[in-house]
Formats: C-alpha cells, sequence, structure tokens
C-alpha cells in the first residue's frame, strides 16, 4: 500500500511538473524569464518530456543573446539535446510537439526544419 501510494505522488508530481512547464515554456518568446523558469524547474528531472522542455527553453534562449556565435552555439547545443530525446523517445507526443515548435519558430538559415511535416503528422 505504501508502494502504491509513493507512485501515485510520484506521477502526480512529474505531472504538475509538466504542467509548469508548459505554461511557461508557452510564454519563452515574450522574455528571458520564462527561458529561465524552465530550466530551473526541469533542472534535475529525469522525466524525457521535462528534458524536452529544457533542450527547447535552451534553443529559445538564443534570440536573447547579443553575440551571433553564442546564439548558435546555445541553439545547436539544445538542439542536440532535444534530437537525442526525440529520438529515444519517438512515439512521445509532446517532445515531437517541442521539436515541432521550435522548427517553426526558427530561422529558416538555420536548416532545422527537415521533420516539420513528420511532426505535424504525427
Amino acid at each position: 500500500m505504501k508502494l502504491l501510494m509513493a507512485l501515485l505522488l510520484l506521477i502526480s508530481d512529474s505531472q504538475s511538473l509538466v504542467t509548469d512547464l508548459r505554461k511557461h515554456y508557452a510564454l519563452v518568446g515574450a522574455n528571458e524569464t520564462h527561458v529561465n523558469e524552465v530550466m530551473n524547474l526541469s533542472k534535475n528531472s529525469q522525466d524525457p518530456t521535462a528534458q524536452a522542455y529544457a533542450a527547447g527553453a535552451e534553443m529559445a534562449s538564443a534570440q536573447y543573446k547579443f553575440s551571433p556565435v553564442s546564439k548558435l552555439s546555445v541553439f545547436q547545443s539544445g538542439k542536440a539535446k532535444l534530437e537525442k530525446l526525440v529520438e529515444a523517445n519517438r512515439q512521445n507526443p509532446e517532445i515531437r510537439f517541442i521539436r515541432y515548435t521550435i522548427q517553426l519558430k526558427c530561422p529558416a538559415m538555420l536548416g532545422y526544419n527537415k521533420e516539420l511535416k513528420t511532426d505535424r503528422a504525427f
């Protein structure tokens, strides 16, 4: 019985975390505070969905950097993390949605738009 209660508590905490991440992730384009909040909330999480939100926020944080080199570096770092998560969790629709939103919003010159149709269809 104690094990069941512990599992239910863990699941509800994970859902609460993802709910908070969704709320802040939707606003990462508004200001850098939301990027930092997503990063802080997901910092120690082992949940792939939370890690995908962190990777997406990292990529979105490039818009708040001054130097083009740092913009590209931050974007590429988040991209590598997100692609690894998508590969490991191909059937997770939320992770695919995160990648879709990033691809939809990022400049075409970055060349990160090859999976737009696939992710949208999924």
